[in-house]
């Protein structure tokens, strides 16, 4: 979800993580699935790409959806 994103803001997973002030590999974890984004985490990435509500939106439904598979209720 994030890469469609960050492709659409012209940016590579280095500089996104710098400007969102987040680890580089963390970042590559949350772009492959790999792990779900802390709060703090999803906000500064979401700041960083400038996403509208919608977005942020879509995004949040999707982490729910994960999230209720796993038996978690909220995003981390």
């Amino acid at each position: 979800m994030w890469k469609k994103y960050r492709e659409r803001a012209k940016l590579t997973q280095e500089q996104l993580a710098a400007i969102a002030d987040i680890d580089y590999t963390n970042y590559q974890r949350i772009e492959s699935g790999a792990t779900i984004p802390q709060t703090n985490t999803f906000a500064k990435i979401v700041l960083a790409l400038n996403l509208n509500n919608s977005e942020i939106k879509e995004l949040l439904i999707y982490y729910s959806k994960i999230n209720s598979k796993k038996g978690k209720v909220s995003i981390k």
